[in-house]
C-alpha cells in the first residue's frame, strides 16, 4: 500500500537534475546482467552472486570461476554496465567510472573487472582493473570528472563463440593475482612488525620509576569506542586531542597493548619515527598491510601516534602527512577498518589538512593530569612526596612531561624540590646532570653536546635531527640518553621534550654572548620563532636582568625585527611581577615613541608593580582622551585590572577625562571588573553609570555582594521593582540575569537578608500595580501580566520557598505576615497563608482569628486565595487536639456561603435548581479534613455531598488550572482512560455533552477529545472493545462521533480489517461522505489496501464524491499572490481539505494495486475536466510516485491536467515537467509556452533549461528559452542560476555552460547577486578555485557581503592551491568589511592554515604578506591567533 501524504508545510520543488534518463539506464544495466548470465556457461562460471540492480557499493557482485568438478576456482569482482556507444569500425569504448578504479585500488587482494555489455549484438567487453589500469586512470583524470574513456582491445571482447577463451584468460589473470598476494603478504608482515617496534619504544612509565604507570580515563573511552558496533553513518576515526606533553602517546600504547590479537589486527604508526632513510612510509605499504589483514575479515585498527609530527612547524616536508591523510580519507571503503589518531590541538585546528579530520572523527580530549593522578604518581616515586612539594610545583607537575622531568631530577636529588616554573626545574636538572657529571665525563663536553643537538635541530627544521656523535662525544651521548635527557633512535636524536630544547637554546644565548636579534634579524621571522624568543627572554630575565633589558631594547630598536616579535618582547615585560627600575624606564621610553607599543603594553600588563609606571605614562593624555582614540579601550582594560587594589587612584585617573561620553564608557567597563563597594569612590562611580548601563547592572550587584551586602541588596530590590512596574523596556533586559543568576546566588549565600529584600520589593510592586478585584481584595497587574507570567511565577515560587524556610523565625516572619495581610491583596494574602501553613503551631492564634471571620472566609474561597487558605487550614487542623478538631468540624458543618442559594433559572430538567448549593462547604470538607477521624454528623454530611457532587473535589493552585478539553481534549488523563471499564465508557457517551460542566470552576467538555481518546484505547486493545462497539453502533442514544471513533480504532488495531465491513459499510456511502468526508476517507482507506469484494463499492462512492461540485474554502491573500510556492501550497491545501479532494486522494491510494491503476487513471481522466484548479493538483502531485505511477497512463493524464493549471503546477511537479521537456516534449509544450511569460515561473524554468543544455536533442531549444528568461535580468532568477551553475560545475558535461553563466554576471553589483557568488562558491570543486579567483576579480567588493562560505571553500582549497588562496584572501580586503570583528576570527583560522601550507611550498612574497597580516592581528589581540600561538608554544 502506498501511503501518500501531502501537507502544505511539506511542499517543495521536485528535485531538478541534469538531463539524464535514470530509469532507462537502470533497465539497460539489468538487461546487461541478464546477458552475462545467459552467455557464461554454468560449467565455467557461477553467476548466482551477480545482482540485478546491485545493492553493493560500487560493484554488482561476483563471478565464481569453476573447476572441472564444479568446485570453486576463484572469484572475480565485477561492475557491469550497458554499452552506451556500440562498436564502430572495430573501435569500441566506455567511460569507465572512477568508483571501480577506487574500489580496485583499495581491494588489492581481489581480481576486479569492468564489463560493458552489448545485449543487442550478444557480446560484452571487459577490462581487468589492475595497478596499470589504475595508474592510467590517474594520469587521464583531471580530478573533477568521475570517469575516463577507455578503448577496449580485441582480446577484451567476448562473443558467444569466444566464451571459453575469455574464461581461460580470466583464470590466468586470477592465478597471477594470487601469486602476487603471497609476495605482498610477506612485505606487509615485515612492514607492520617494523612499525610496531617503533611503537613499543613508547614508555607508559615515568622515567626511572618502576610500576609508575598513570591510568588515564581516555584509555577506557577509546576502548569503548572500539567495542561499540559502528554503522555507515558513524565516524571511522577517533581523534585523541591534547596539547604537547599531556600523555597522548602513552594512552595509545596502553590501548594497543590491551587488544586481543585473536579478534582483531592492528597497524601501529609512530609518526615522529618516520623518515626518508631508515623508516620511509608509503601509501602502498600501509594499504598493503590493511589489504593483507582484510583477507582474514577481522576488525582492523590503524593507530597513528603524533600525526602532528608530520605537520610540525619546524618541518617543511609534508609528503608523509599527505600519505597519512590519503589513507585516512579512504577508510570508509574498508568497512572493517577504523583508525585511532593522536594529534596536538594546534595542528588539528590550524593545519589545512589535519583540520579536515575534525568533521569526520570522534573526538576524545586529553588534558593535564588531575590532582589525584599526580598525587598517585608522586606516591610511587616516594611515599609522602606530595606533602613535601609546594602548590606551584605541584601545579606544574600536572603536565606529564614536567612530571617526567621531575622524576629525572629526583633520581639524583631529593631536596630543594620547589620550582616556580619549568626554567627552575630545568636549572636543577642542569646542575645535577651537567654540572655534577660523573668524573669520567667533562661537564664542558656535555654542555657543548647539548648545544650541538639544539643547533642541529634548529638548522634541520626538525626536533629529531639526524646526528651521529663523534668519537669524543659518544660517551656524552650515552650518558645523557641513560639519564633520560635525550632519546636516541637509530641515527636520530631528540630531547625528552620540546621545552627542554628551547631551554637549551635560551641558555646558549645567555652564556655565549650571542645576540638573539643578530642571529635572526636577516632570517624569516615566522610564528614558529616565537617559542624560541620567548624561552630566551624568560631565561635571561630569571638569570641576568641586565642582559634581558638589553635584549628587549635591541628587539624593540631594530628595524629588521618583525612587529609581532616586538610585541612578544612587550608581553615579556608586561608579564613581570616585580619590575626593576631599568625595565620601567625601558617601557616608558618606547611607549612615548610608539603609541602601538603603549597600546599593547596596556593590554598585557597586570602586576601591581607596574601600576605607578602606567599612571605616569597615561596621565598626560587623559584630559584629551576620547572613545575614538586607540589608547582609550586598552587603557580602560588596564585600569580595570588595578581597580580593586587602587580604587581611589584609578577613579581619580578616570575623572581626569574631560569628554563625558568617554568617561562614562571607561567607568562602566572598569566597574564591570571586581570592585570594592565599601569604597565611596566606587559607589559614586556606580551611581553615575547606573542610569546609562542597564545591561551590566546585575553583574555589578553580584560583584557588590562580595564587599557591601547591604548596598547590593538595596540595588537588587530596585531592579526587581523596576522589572515588574516600569513601562520602560530597558528594565526588562535583566530578566535572565535577575532570576537565573542573581536570585539563586542570593538564596544560597544570603537567604535571610534576601527574604527581607524580596518582601519589601513585593509590597512595593503590589502597591504600584494593584487594582480592585471581584471579591473584596485587590489584584496586582504585575502578577496578572501575561508577558511576565513565567517570571511572576518564579518570583512567587522563590518568595514562598523563603517564607517556608524561615517560617519558624517569628522575629522576622511576624512583621512580614502582618504587612502582607494588611495589603488586602490576593497575592500577598496567598503568600501569608502559605507561610503560616509551613508552621501552623507558631501562628495558631492568627489562624483562629482568620477562620472565625466567616465573611472573609467566603471571600477567600471565591478568589484565587482559595488554595492557599485551604492548605493553611488543613495544615493547622492536623496539629489540633481532639477537642479543637471537633470544634472545627462543627464550624464547617454550620458553614454557609452566599452562593448556596444562587438559582439557575434557565436550567435544563436534569440540572439542579441551585447548582452551587453546599459547594463551598464541600470544598472545605474535601480539602481541610482527612477522611478518617470524622464525627458522625460530618460523616453523614460527607456521604450526602459525595452523592450530590459525584466525587471528592481537590482544589488546585490557581496556575495549575488549565482548560485541557479545548487544547488537549479529553475527560481525564491518558493513563486514566486506559483503565476505563466498558461501563465507564458507555456512561460517558450517554451522560456527557459539551454544554455540561464536569469539572469544578465550570470547565467545558470536548466531544472530539473524548472520542479521540476512545479511538486510541480501542486500537490498543481491539479484542476488548469489538463486541462493545457492535452494541453502541446500534444504540441510538450514542452519538455518531463515538461510533465512528470505535470503528476506526478497531480497523487500526485488527490484523484483518475486512472482517469489519458490516460495521464500516454504513459509513462508506455517498450520504455519509458528503457530511463527514474526513471520517469516510479514514475508514475507507482500510478497504483499498488489497483486492477485496468491497473495493468496487469504495471506488464508486469515492468517484461520486469526486464528481460533486467543489466545496473548497479559502482564498489567496495578497502575500500568496507574490509567491509561486505559497500559491502552489495553498492550492494543495484547499484540495486536500475538501470533500472532493479527500475522495480523489482515496482513489489515488487504490493505484497502489497495479491491476486497478488503469481503472483509476480512467476515472480521473474522465472527471478532471470538471475539477477545480486546486483539485487538479492532487493527481498531478500524488500519482508521480513509485507506488502509483504508470508511465503509459500518467503523462496522458498530466497533459489534460496541465491544460487547466497555471505556473503553480511547475512548482508542484517540476521533476515530471522537466522529464517531459527532455523526453516527451509534446506533453508539456503548450503548457510551457503558456506559462513562460509569467515571471513567477522563470526561476524553475531557467534551471530546467540550463540542465537541458547537456543533451544534443534539447540543447538548441533550451538555450534559446534560457537566454530569453535571462534577458529579463530578474534578480531572484540570476541568484538561483548562480547557485545552480556552481553546483553543476563538477559535472564535466555541464562545466562549460556553468563557467559561461558565472562569468556573465560576475560584475553585477546587486546585493543578492554578490551574496550568491560568495554564498554558493562552496559548492564548486577544489579544482575550480583558479576559475573562481578569476571571476571574483570583477565581483564588487560589497562592505556588507557575507564571507563565511567563501572562507569554507578556501579551506578546502588550501592544500592544493596555497599561493592562490593567499593571493585571494589578500585581494578580498576582508578587513574593510562592515563589522570586521565578527569576521576576523574566521579569516585568521584560514590564514593560519594557508601560512602552514606556504611554509611547505615556500613563497617569500606570499608568506611575508601573510606575516604582515599576522603582525596586525596579534597587535589587535585577535583571540584565534593568540590561541594558536599559545598552542604552538
Amino acid at each position: 500500500m502506498c501511503s501518500v501524504k501531502c501537507r502544505s508545510k511539506e511542499m517543495s520543488v521536485g528535485e531538478l537534475i541534469p538531463n539524464k534518463n535514470q530509469s532507462e539506464s537502470s533497465k539497460l544495466d539489468r538487461r546487461s546482467i541478464l546477458l552475462l548470465k545467459t552467455m557464461l556457461s554454468d560449467n565455467l562460471v557461477d553467476c548466482q552472486q551477480l545482482q540485478e540492480g546491485g545493492t553493493l557499493s560500487n560493484i554488482d557482485g561476483y563471478l565464481e570461476l569453476l573447476c572441472e568438478d564444479n568446485t570453486s576456482y576463484g572469484k572475480i569482482v565485477v561492475r557491469v554496465k550497458h554499452l552506451t556507444y556500440p562498436e564502430k569500425d572495430g573501435s569500441v569504448f566506455y567511460p569507465i567510472p572512477m568508483s571501480i578504479y577506487a574500489y580496485a585500488e583499495r581491494h588489492k587482494g581481489e581480481l576486479v573487472m569492468f564489463i560493458a555489455c552489448d545485449d543487442i549484438n550478444k557480446k560484452f567487453y571487459w577490462r581487468n582493473i589492475d595497478s596499470i589500469a589504475i595508474e592510467e586512470f590517474k594520469n587521464k583524470s583531471d580530478h573533477i570528472q568521475s570517469s575516463a574513456r577507455y578503448y577496449f582491445r580485441d582480446s577484451e571482447k567476448c562473443t558467444e563463440s569466444s566464451v571459453v577463451e575469455t574464461v581461460n584468460a580470466w583464470r590466468e589473470l586470477y592465478n597471477q593475482k594470487m601469486a602476487s598476494i603471497q609476495d605482498d603478504k610477506k612485505l606487509a608482515e615485515d612492514f607492520a612488525a617494523l612499525q610496531k617496534s617503533y611503537f613499543n619504544i613508547i614508555s607508559t612509565q615515568l622515567h626511572g620509576i618502576s610500576d609508575s604507570h598513570i591510568v588515564r580515563h581516555q584509555v577506557d573511552e577509546i576502548k569503548e569506542w572500539i567495542s561499540n558496533s559502528h554503522g555507515d553513518g558513524d565516524a571511522r576515526i577517533s581523534l585523541l586531542v591534547g596539547d604537547a606533553g599531556v600523555g597522548k602517546s602513552a594512552v595509545l600504547k596502553e590501548v594497543v597493548d590491551s587488544l586481543n590479537p585473536d579478534t582483531c589486527r592492528s597497524l601501529c604508526i609512530k609518526a615522529d619515527a618516520i623518515d626518508d632513510f631508515g623508516n620511509n612510509i608509503t601509501l602502498e605499504k600501509m594499504r598493503g598491510v590493511i589489504e593483507f589483514y582484510s583477507i582474514g575479515k577481522k576488525e582492523i585498527f590503524l593507530f597513528i601516534d603524533q600525526i602532528d609530527a608530520l605537520s610540525q612547524c619546524m618541518s617543511n616536508d609534508r609528503g608523509h602527512l599527505n600519505v597519512m591523510m590519503t589513507l585516512l580519507s579512504s577508510l570508509e571503503n574498508w568497512p572493517n577498518v577504523r583508525a585511532i589518531v593522536s594529534c596536538r590541538n594546534y595542528d588539528l585546528n590550524y593545519d589545512s589538512d589535519l583540520c579536515n579530520l575534525k568533521n569526520k572523527a570522534h573526538l576524545i580530549e586529553i588534558g593535564n593530569l588531575t590532582d589525584n593522578e599526580v598525587a598517585g604518581a608522586l606516591e610511587k616515586v616516594e611515599a609522602g612526596l606530595r606533602d613535601k612539594l609546594d602548590d606551584a610545583t605541584f601545579r606544574m607537575l600536572k603536565t606529564v612531561q614536567y612530571l617526567n622531568a621531575f622524576c629525572i631530577l629526583y633520581k639524583r636529588r631529593s631536596a630543594g624540590l620547589h620550582f616556580g616554573n619549568p626554567i627552575e626545574l630545568y636549572d636543577a636538572i642542569w646542575e645535577e646532570y651537567i654540572c655534577k657529571s660523573p668524573n669520567h665525563i667533562d661537564s664542558g663536553t656535555l654542555e657543548d653536546t647539548l648545544y650541538l643537538i639544539a643547533n642541529s635541530a634548529r638548522s634541520a627544521g626538525t626536533l629529531r635531527p639526524i646526528l651521529t656523535p663523534a668519537t669524543t662525544q659518544k660517551r656524552s651521548f650515552d650518558y645523557m640518553a641513560s639519564s633520560g635527557l635525550i632519546n636516541i633512535d637509530g641515527n636520530s636524536v631528540s630531547f625528552f621534550h620540546q621545552s627542554f630544547y628551547e631551554y637549551i637554546l635560551a641558555r646558549q644565548y645567555a652564556y655565549s654572548g650571542k645576540s638573539l636579534v643578530d642571529d635572526f634579524k636577516n632570517d624569516f621571522q615566522g610564528l614558529e620563532l616565537r617559542p624560541i624568543v620567548k624561552a630566551v627572554l624568560e631565561y635571561e630575565r630569571s638569570h641576568n636582568g641586565v642582559l634581558f633589558v638589553e635584549e628587549v631594547r635591541s628587539i624593540l630598536s631594530s628595524e629588521s625585527v618583525r612587529f609581532h616579535v616586538k610585541l612578544l618582547a612587550i608581553s615579556a615585560l608586561a608579564s613581570i611581577q616585580e619590575p626593576q627600575l631599568a625595565e620601567m624606564r625601558l617601557i616608558k621610553d618606547f611607549c612615548k615613541k610608539d603609541n602601538r607599543i603603549l597600546v599593547y603594553f596596556l593590554r598585557g600588563v597586570q602586576a601591581d608593580g607596574w601600576f605607578s609606571t602606567v599612571c605616569n605614562i597615561v596621565k598626560p593624555v587623559l584630559s584629551d582622551l576620547t572613545k575614538d582614540s586607540p589608547i582609550c579601550f586598552p587603557l580602560t582594560i588596564c585600569l580595570s585590572k588595578f581597580v580593586f587594589d587602587y580604587p581611589e587612584d584609578v577613579y581619580e585617573l578616570v575623572n581626569k577625562i574631560n569628554d563625558s561620553d568617554t568617561r562614562l564608557f571607561s567607568t562602566a567597563h572598569i566597574l564591570s571588573e571586581h570592585n570594592d563597594y565599601g569604597k565611596q569612590c566606587v559607589l559614586d562611580a556606580y551611581r553615575e553609570i547606573r542610569p546609562h548601563n542597564r545591561l551590566y547592572s546585575i553583574e555589578l550587584i553580584k560583584d557588590a555582594l562580595l564587599t557591601n551586602e547591604k548596598f547590593a541588596l538595596e540595588e537588587a530590590e530596585v531592579s526587581l521593582v523596576n522589572f515588574f512596574t516600569s513601562k520602560e523596556e530597558k528594565y526588562r533586559n535583566d530578566e535572565y540575569e535577575l532570576f537565573e543568576v542573581l536570585f539563586p546566588l542570593l538564596i544560597k549565600k544570603h537567604p535571610k537578608a534576601f527574604l527581607l529584600t524580596i518582601s519589601s520589593a513585593i509590597v512595593k510592586i503590589i502597591n504600584q500595580s494593584s487594582y480592585d478585584g471581584l471579591y473584596g481584595f485587590s489584584r496586582s497587574k504585575a502578577f496578572d501580566d501575561f508577558s511576565l507570567e513565567d517570571y511572576s511565577k518564579k518570583l512567587l515560587t522563590i518568595y514562598e520557598e523563603l517564607l517556608t524556610k524561615f517560617s519558624s523565625d517569628l522575629a522576622i516572619m511576624r512583621p512580614i505576615i502582618d504587612r502582607l495581610m494588611k495589603l488586602r491583596n490576593e497575592t500577598s494574602i496567598s503568600m501569608a497563608f502559605s507561610a503560616m501553613a509551613a508552621n501552623p503551631k507558631a501562628y495558631d492564634e492568627l489562624i483562629r482569628q482568620i477562620i472565625a471571620d466567616e465573611q472573609s472566609v467566603n471571600m477567600y474561597l471565591a478568589s484565587d486565595i482559595e488554595f492557599f487558605y485551604l492548605k493553611m487550614v488543613k495544615s493547622w487542623y492536623l496539629n489540633l487536639d481532639a477537642h479543637d478538631a471537633v470544634m472545627y468540624q462543627k464550624k464547617v458543618l454550620s458553614f454557609k456561603s452566599p452562593i448556596d442559594l444562587y438559582y439557575n433559572r434557565d436550567r435544563r430538567p436534569d440540572y439542579y435548581l441551585c447548582p452551587h448549593l453546599w459547594r463551598s462547604k464541600w470544598d472545605l470538607i474535601c480539602n481541610t479534613l482527612p477522611e478518617d477521624g470524622l464525627i458522625p454528623e460530618m460523616k453523614k454530611c460527607s456521604q450526602e455531598l459525595l452523592r450530590r457532587f459525584g466525587k471528592r473535589t481537590i482544589v488546585k493552585r490557581p496556575e495549575d488550572r488549565t482548560v485541557v478539553t479545548y487544547y488537549g481534549g479529553g475527560l481525564v488523563s491518558n493513563d486514566t482512560y486506559s483503565r476505563f471499564s466498558l461501563e465507564n465508557w458507555l456512561n460517558s457517551f450517554l451522560k456527557l455533552d459539551e454544554s455540561r460542566s464536569w469539572r469544578s470552576h465550570d470547565r467545558p467538555f470536548d466531544l472530539e477529545g473524548h472520542a479521540d481518546a476512545f479511538e486510541k484505547c480501542v486500537s490498543a486493545n481491539p479484542g476488548k472493545f469489538r463486541g462493545f462497539i457492535r452494541d453502541i453502533v446500534s444504540n441510538n442514544d450514542v452519538r455518531p462521533i463515538y461510533k465512528v471513533a470505535g470503528i476506526k480504532g478497531l480497523l487500526a488495531g485488527l490484523e484483518d480489517p475486512l472482517s469489519l465491513w458490516n460495521l464500516a459499510e454504513p459509513y462508506i456511502s455517498v450520504e455519509y461522505a458528503k457530511k463527514n468526508s474526513s471520517s469516510f476517507k479514514q475508514i475507507a482507506e482500510y478497504f483499498v489496501k488489497s483486492e477485496n469484494p468491497y473495493l468496487d463499492k469504495v471506488i464508486a462512492v469515492a468517484e461520486t464524491i469526486a464528481a460533486l461540485h467543489s466545496d473548497e474554502h479559502g482564498c489567496f491573500y495578497e502575500d500568496d499572490m507574490k509567491s509561486i510556492e505559497r500559491r502552489a501550497s495553498k492550492l494543495i491545501e484547499r484540495a486536500i481539505n475538501s470533500n472532493q479532494g479527500r475522495a480523489v486522494e482515496l482513489l489515488i491510494h487504490v493505484c497502489s494495486l497495479p491491476e486497478r491503476r488503469s481503472q483509476i487513471y480512467g476515472i480521473l481522466s474522465k472527471l478532471q475536466a470538471s475539477f477545480s484548479e486546486s483539485l487538479k493538483t492532487l493527481p498531478l502531485y500524488l500519482l508521480y510516485v513509485k507506488c502509483a505511477f504508470d508511465e503509459s497512463l500518467y503523462f496522458h493524464l498530466m497533459k489534460q491536467l496541465l491544460a487547466g493549471l497555471g505556473p503553480e503546477a511547475l512548482f508542484i511537479r517540476a521533476d515530471a515537467i522537466q522529464h517531459c521537456i527532455y523526453n516527451k516534449n509534446e506533453v508539456v509544450k503548450e503548457y510551457i509556452d503558456r506559462i513562460e511569460p509569467d515571471p513567477v515561473s522563470h526561476k524553475i524554468l531557467a534551471q530546467i533549461y540550463f540542465y537541458g543544455l547537456r543533451d544534443d536533442k534539447t540543447r538548441e531549444d533550451c538555450s534559446l528559452r534560457l537566454e530569453r528568461i535571462l534577458s529579463y535580468n530578474e534578480e531572484d532568477v540570476i541568484v538561483k542560476m548562480i547557485q545552480t551553475a556552481m553546483e553543476s560545475f563538477k559535472d564535466s558535461e555541464m562545466r562549460e555552460y556553468s563557467a559561461e553563466l558565472l562569468r556573465r554576471f560576475s560584475s553585477d553589483d546587486r546585493d543578492s547577486v554578490v551574496k550568491a557568488y560568495c554564498e554558493y562558491c562552496n559548492r564548486l570543486p577544489v579544482e575550480a578555485f583558479g576559475f573562481y579567483c578569476d571571476i571574483t576579480k570583477t565581483l564588487p567588493r560589497k562592505k556588507n557581503r557575507m564571507i563565511h562560505d567563501q572562507l569554507e571553500y578556501l579551506q578546502k582549497c588550501i592544500s592544493k592551491y596555497p599561493e592562490k588562496c593567499c593571493r585571494f584572501i589578500l585581494d578580498q580586503k576582508y578587513s574593510e568589511i562592515e563589522g570586521q570583528w565578527n569576521a576576523d576570527n574566521d579569516v585568521v583560522r584560514v590564514l593560519l592554515q594557508i601560512y602552514n601550507k606556504l611554509r611547505e611550498n615556500w613563497d617569500d612574497e606570499s608568506i611575508n604578506e601573510i606575516m604582515d597580516l599576522f603582525d596586525d592581528y596579534i597587535y589587535r589581540g585577535n583571540s584565534v591567533v593568540m590561541d594558536a600561538i599559545g598552542k604552538m608554544n
